[in-house]
Parts: C-alpha cells; structure tokens; sequence
C-alpha cells in the first residue's frame, strides 16, 4: 500500500491523494489485493490474462 499510496502522493496534494486511497481500498476491486484473499485475485487475474491475450492480438 506504501507504493500506491507514494505514487498518488506524487500526483496530487495530501488530502485528494488519501481520499483517492481510501476508495479504491473501499471498492471491491481492490480490497481483495489488501486483504490478500489469493480465491478472488487469482480470478481477477484470469480475467485481465484473457483480455490482455484478447487485445494483443489484434
């Protein structure tokens, strides 16, 4: 979280940086990568290697 918190600190000021923070960290997405929960990332990786082969090859 130090990384994502540190490139959004490069971006933007303090307060927008921790807002922005905090929703990813609220949404779905991203609270399966914080809570290390391998069941929902390794499906979100399936989906991003199917897509990823979907436009490569186009």
């Amino acid at each position: 979280m130090s990384f994502l918190g540190g490139m959004l600190l490069l971006y933007m000021d303090t307060f927008p940086a921790f807002v922005c923070l905090a929703n990813m960290l609220h949404s779905h997405y991203f609270l399966s990568f914080f809570r290390m929960d391998m069941e929902q990332i390794e499906i979100r990786f399936s989906i991003y290697e199917y897509f990823f082969e979907e436009n490569l090859f186009e």
